[in-house]
């Protein structure tokens, strides 16, 4: 009887191995790797390069690379807002509405879409009779390492405003204007990304910058 058995246990093996396959937990594994129930993998508390765990607060797979652990899915971040306007006045007003957080280092592509323009005020009650040019830039910006990734312009005006004075305040709106684009860059770990808008005008100009739609959206690379 012993013989028979050996002979059965050297057939199953035999054809296992012949099927280059490997069973765990299963007599005949119809996969390369063929695992029969739950699997831990390694000890997630170490730190070696090469070690992998599941993170259970982000519900993903991570590897350690000697330094910190890092996502091995391309995770993807993604922002899109509504209208969006200030009266703030400056040559950079940050919209932190428009900002997006990412939790781990890495190499990120970075695409964005904005539709926006601006609004001046003028105050022609003293006399207003010199060609001015009024413009909105974007800025595209990594907030945390306070780093400027893109400069675009947004909208631009020539108004010649002739008044000898006494005249109400002069309201005008520059064309409304889309950019859109991408960039690739790294980034650490919380660092944010965002727009800041800025408007130039001559000293007596006041504006409310509007946002009529921000979409940005963040994809890990590696």
């Amino acid at each position: 009887m012993k013989p028979v058995i050996c002979l059965l246990i050297l057939f199953f093996y035999a054809g296992a191995i012949k099927a280059q396959n490997v069973g765990v937990g299963i007599a005949v594994p119809i996969e390369k790797l063929h695992v029969n129930g739950a699997i831990k993998i390694g000890n997630t508390a170490g730190t070696s390069p090469g070690t992998l765990r599941f993170n259970n607060a982000s519900n993903e797979f991570e590897l350690h690379d000697n330094s910190q652990w890092n996502s091995v899915i391309n995770r993807e971040y993604e922002l899109t807002t509504g209208s969006l306007s200030t009266t703030t006045q400056g040559t950079e007003v940050d919209f932190p509405a428009t900002n997006l957080t990412v939790a781990s280092a890495g190499t990120y592509l970075i695409n964005y879409y904005l539709d926006a323009y601006n609004t001046f005020s003028l105050n022609c009650l003293n006399a207003c009779n010199n060609p001015v040019v009024y413009y909105t830039n974007a800025y595209l910006y990594n907030k945390s390492s306070i780093t400027k990734y893109q400069t675009m312009r947004i909208d631009f005006s020539l108004q010649d405003h002739n008044s000898s004075g006494g005249s109400s305040i002069v309201t005008f709106s520059c064309p409304e204007h889309q950019v859109s684009g991408s960039v690739v860059k790294t980034l650490s770990a919380n660092d944010v990304v965002g727009f800041k808008m800025g408007s130039v005008a001559d000293a007596g100009a006041t504006s409310e910058i509007r946002i009529r739609a921000c979409t940005l959206t963040i994809v890990r690379l590696y």
